[in-house]
């Protein structure tokens, strides 16, 4: 485990309880972060396992190719560009929350910002295929979760080749407006 940051983050207290106070910010920043790792890092176990098969002499010459390439694949995303699996395109998130943690917002909001950020800067494929019959299938444009309604920044940030990051650019800010299109308007 790792601290990420404190900013966003403190306590007060509530009839004699100490209470953890967490800005919405805090996870997006969270959500946003957890997406990425998730799509450009394997965890330090499962590449043991892969180089463990790679060595393996009683592994078949299969095995070891695959287990070889799994590996190259896994340093490849190491590198922030592209992610360990292009089918990205679902994203299940599940939190908790103990009774002594307080965000004062929308939570599913703040981390609905935060997985599109991930999909928008990583390369992270956020559309998939759905089957409409047996033989036909349709593109969904997006899986990304709605956003609120409202006000968004968006910054990013780029790679090259050599692994050199560009500095942050600056924000753009884009309105999310949930109201449906009228027909024969636009």
């Amino acid at each position: 485990m790792r601290l990420i940051s404190n900013d966003g983050i403190s306590t007060d207290s509530f009839r004699g309880q100490t209470i953890t106070m967490i800005e919405p910010t805090v996870l997006t920043r969270l959500s946003e972060l957890a997406c990425s790792e998730i799509a450009h890092f394997l965890r330090p176990g499962h590449l043991a396992q892969l180089a463990t098969i790679v060595k393996d002499q009683q592994a078949s010459d299969n095995d070891r190719y695959v287990a070889f390439d799994l590996l190259r694949n896994a340093n490849i995303a190491a590198g922030g560009i592209l992610p360990m699996c292009q089918d990205t395109g679902t994203a299940i998130v599940m939190g908790k929350k103990g009774q002594q943690v307080f965000s004062g917002a929308q939570d599913e909001a703040a981390i609905s910002v935060g997985i599109a950020a991930a999909y928008a800067n990583n390369n992270l494929r956020y559309s998939q295929m759905a089957p409409l019959s047996m033989f036909e299938e349709k593109n969904t444009g997006t899986n990304l979760p709605d956003l609120p309604a409202g006000a968004r920044s968006i910054t990013a940030k780029t790679m090259d080749v050599a692994g050199n990051m560009s500095p942050l650019s600056d924000a753009t800010v884009v309105d999310v407006d949930q109201t449906a299109p009228v027909a024969g308007e636009g």
